[in-house]
């Protein structure tokens, strides 16, 4: 298993960006089963939880990568949460494979902005 962990971004100190480094994020290296057209989405680390905990099974997040925008339903189940129907889709369009990693920051109104790393 690929371990999920923090990045901090990076700052120059203006005055706009300065809210940017307190945003949520984390980011995954893509396994085989998060890219075989099952469904089998992303779970979110148990740092977001004070986040996710509100969620109700089957809410809608939207994933903002460049100039696309996709729905991603969310599963919950007790304190685990993960990215359901609509996961295939995101990564098909986003033609990423195992292997890449992928950098998600919460922004708010349950809305992650995306970025491949790799």
């Amino acid at each position: 298993m690929f371990p999920l962990f923090f990045l901090k971004v990076e700052s120059d100190d203006s005055p706009d960006e300065d809210d940017e480094d307190n945003l949520p994020t984390f980011s995954v290296v893509l396994k085989p089963s998060r890219v075989d057209k099952k469904e089998h989405g992303v779970s979110f680390p148990r740092n977001l939880l004070q986040i996710y905990k509100p969620w109700r099974n089957g809410v809608l997040i939207t994933l903002v990568c460049g100039e696309h925008t996709f729905k991603v339903e969310v599963h919950r189940k007790k304190n685990n949460c993960r990215f359901g129907y609509g996961w295939d889709f995101f990564t098909s369009k986003l033609e990423v494979v195992e292997g890449q990693m992928l950098e998600f920051v919460y922004r708010d109104n349950y809305t992650f902005e995306v970025f491949v790393v790799t």
